[in-house]
């Protein structure tokens, strides 16, 4: 056995390397004096084989193995769950959750670097496996955090944006919708133009804000396939209510359009309808006034088919101007006009067509009873032409000449 003061500087030499700060020399430094303190000492080589049941190495991997439970309770924490991506409140509490995560494993820094600094002094290879182990856990589990909590504070910042927007654009859709929904079509012509202004102003707003659909479209399908892995069921409900709402509108909003267009042709259908009547009834008026000097039954009895032929159109343009007027409240002033004038000059051509014709036909009472008697003349005079005997000589011709004269 060697004597105590052979072993001294050695015990001391041992104590400085088991117990020195790792602040205070650098693993290279600590490399580089290890050959020097062997070669002067005998007892070099006993240091170095210290088995690993030494109280630092016994330690430190206790240390280790417990910063690798604690990892892998951390880890198991950190497993994400699926989330409704539209669901802000959801997706921020998801957010803080691993914002408290990543905490707790940068409060777990300080050991984790004294672990791997102890691993460096103690330089053998069951600490360098245990470093490597924990170095490459808490690496992957940094990893996964940071990229978990940048892939949330997207997914937040996206679903705002989507609700905020999706509620500006259903609002705009709502109001839209309130200006089409139970409105009639007018039956006047002021309520119809008015009513058609409206419809082309709302088909200019969709025409020039409906990009904001499609952009937002565009959003909710790219948003679909960035999270996969978390539930988008929102965003595509979302999606299909705001572009099925869009397209139903713009159908709805056309075809109100056309139902306008439709009701006002035919109210200047029913004006131009008018207009032709009513310059009808001034030909026939003139007609009749021309008959009055000629009175001829032929024409009469023409122009008396033409009205009866026409009267059918007349009790439909009476009705519909009348049913215009209800609609306006007798407000329309030219309508009324029209209407008024349409019944009245209608009566008086019924009137001399009626007074012609009673005219014409005593005209040809008489002339029958006229005709009749010339007839009845005729026949006597035939009769008294037969009854004559005819003379055989010229004197005797001459004188039932003279006798008949």
């Amino acid at each position: 056995r060697p004597p105590r003061s052979t072993l001294f500087p050695y015990t001391t030499l041992f104590r400085s390397a088991s117990l020195a700060s790792p602040t205070s020399q650098s693993s290279e430094q600590w490399a580089a004096a290890s050959p020097t303190t062997a070669s002067t000492s005998p007892m070099s080589e006993e240091v170095e084989s210290i088995p690993s049941s030494d109280p630092p190495a016994q330690k430190f991997s206790e240390k280790g193995r417990s910063l690798l439970a604690w990892l892998s309770s951390l880890s198991r924490e950190s497993e994400s769950k699926s989330l409704n991506v539209v669901d802000t409140d959801g997706v921020g509490r998801e957010l803080d959750r691993f914002r408290s995560l990543i905490s707790q494993l940068e409060s777990r820094k300080p050991v984790r670097d004294e672990l791997v600094q102890t691993a460096v002094e103690l330089n053998n290879e069951e600490a360098k496996s245990v470093r490597e182990e924990v170095e490459r856990s808490w690496s992957s589990l940094q990893q996964t955090l940071m990229a978990r909590k940048t892939e949330l504070t997207s997914m937040l910042e996206h679903a705002d944006n989507l609700n905020t927007k999706g509620a500006e654009v259903s609002k705009w859709l709502g109001k839209l919708e309130k200006m089409l929904t139970g409105a009639g079509v007018g039956k006047t012509r002021d309520i119809l133009l008015r009513q058609i202004r409206e419809v082309n102003q709302i088909n200019r707003e969709l025409e020039q804000y409906g990009h904001h659909v499609t952009l937002l479209s565009q959003v909710c399908n790219r948003l679909t396939s960035i999270y996969t892995s978390d539930n988008t069921a929102g965003i595509t409900r979302t999606n299909k209510q705001l572009t099925g709402r869009y397209s139903a509108l713009s159908s709805s909003c056309t075809a109100r359009g056309r139902s306008l267009n439709a009701a006002l042709q035919s109210l200047n259908t029913f004006d131009q309808e008018l207009a032709e009547f009513l310059v009808w009834m001034g030909e026939a008026e003139g007609s009749l006034e021309r008959m009055e000097s000629r009175e001829t039954k032929l024409k009469v009895d023409d122009v008396t088919k033409e009205i009866r032929e026409r009267d059918e159109r007349f009790r439909g343009l009476l009705s519909r101007g009348r049913e215009q007027l209800g609609y306006s409240r007798d407000s329309d002033i030219v309508l009324s006009s029209k209407v008024e004038e349409l019944n009245r000059r209608w009566t008086g051509l019924q009137n001399s067509v009626l007074n012609l014709s009673g005219r014409v036909g005593r005209v040809d009472d008489q002339h029958g009873r006229e005709l009749s008697d010339l007839r009845s003349w005729v026949r006597a005079k035939v009769l008294e032409v037969e009854a004559l005997k005819v003379g055989k000589n010229f004197v005797e011709i001459h004188k039932i000449g003279r006798a008949h004269v």
